[in-house]
């Protein structure tokens, strides 16, 4: 006991002798030398290694992503060698819940299916889902390998995407054997997924935002998946309505001197529909005789305003009568 009476006395006496500036300047240092060394030894040399690394890894999350919107536009198939009619409104985040029930109605997994009279009238796509869903689900194993690279919220919903894209399977016989008896769905169609499907494409949405800001990725590891990167999400505006948006982009991109040519048609329709009207038909005049291609293969340029009849004389003068011929645009 005395002798820890006499121990603390002799810390006290201690403590009591070193003045509190110099007490405060000693953890200062002690914190300040640790400082330095995390960033030297931790910091520095990690933010170095994600610069490399995380372009390739936003490239990857971005053909995932891509991949993801095969799947998504899958029940939106007309036939099995068609792509949707509905990718802009996909992309622009315009399908309902109501959209994936619709389109769904004529749908089914494989040609077990096909058992009344409406078989007909089906679509098989369950291969296609089965075949996509788990190339998703493989990209995503590649994704997790860098995980250290990844944020919490990329991590979380490429996570919610997989599990989502494996809650139904989309193999099997239709049929199922019980007492002796084989029973089958009353209904045979994949109306049934429309819930989940939407659920899927919500999260689609949100990856987008997330994908569509990525300042890093690596463009040039594959140019004919990431054509153009930097101006993906202005179409969408377009399609969203958002048009004054997509005119401060221009704008700005204009100030800088990268103009995207392969939007002109954008930018035209987006000063027509904000009322710049005379503004339009310049630019509009002035980038067909920049574009050689012939009306009929730029129709869907015009989203139809070539019945407007301002717009219907400049192309006359651009390119004459016949080549503007309602039957000529409407055969192709």
């Amino acid at each position: 006991m005395n002798f820890f009476n006499s121990f603390a006395s002799a810390v006290c006496s201690i403590i009591a002798t070193i003045r509190i500036d110099e007490l405060m300047k000693n953890v200062f240092f002690s914190l300040l030398a640790a400082l330095i060394f995390w960033m030297v030894f931790n910091f520095i040399p990690e933010s170095v290694r994600r610069r490399k690394i995380r372009p390739k890894v936003e490239f990857d999350i971005y053909e995932f992503y891509l991949k993801l919107f095969v799947y998504i536009q899958m029940p939106f198939y007309t036939s099995k060698n068609s792509g949707s009619l509905l990718q802009n409104e996909i992309f622009s985040g315009l399908i309902t819940e109501d959209d994936f029930d619709d389109w769904l109605q004529d749908k089914c997994l494989n040609e077990s299916y096909l058992y009344d009279e409406l078989g007909t009238h089906f679509l098989c796509i369950g291969d296609d889902l089965e075949e996509t869903s788990l190339d998703l689900c493989k990209t995503a194993e590649n994704i997790y390998v860098f995980i250290t690279f990844l944020s919490a919220k990329e991590i979380l919903l490429i996570k919610k995407i997989t599990t989502k894209l494996r809650i139904y399977s989309y193999v099997g016989d239709c049929g199922s054997l019980i007492g002796g008896k084989v029973y089958k769905p009353l209904n045979p169609n994949m109306a049934y997924m429309a819930k989940n499907y939407f659920e899927i494409y919500t999260l689609f949405l949100e990856l987008q935002k997330i994908v569509l800001r990525y300042k890093y990725i690596d463009t040039s590891i594959n140019d004919s998946i990431a054509w153009n990167f930097n101006w993906k999400d202005t179409k969408h505006a377009y399609y969203r309505g958002e048009y004054r948006k997509c005119l401060r982009r221009f704008w700005f991109a204009k100030l800088q001197k990268k103009l995207p040519e392969h939007l002109w048609a954008i930018r035209f329709l987006c000063l027509y529909k904000t009322g710049q009207r005379k503004k339009a038909l310049v630019f509009l005049e002035e980038q067909l005789l920049l574009d050689q291609l012939q009306l009929v293969y730029m129709r869907n340029s015009f989203d139809n305003l070539y019945v407007q009849e301002d717009v219907r004389r400049i192309l006359i003068k651009a390119r004459g009568e016949k080549e503007l011929s309602r039957d000529t645009l409407i055969s192709a």
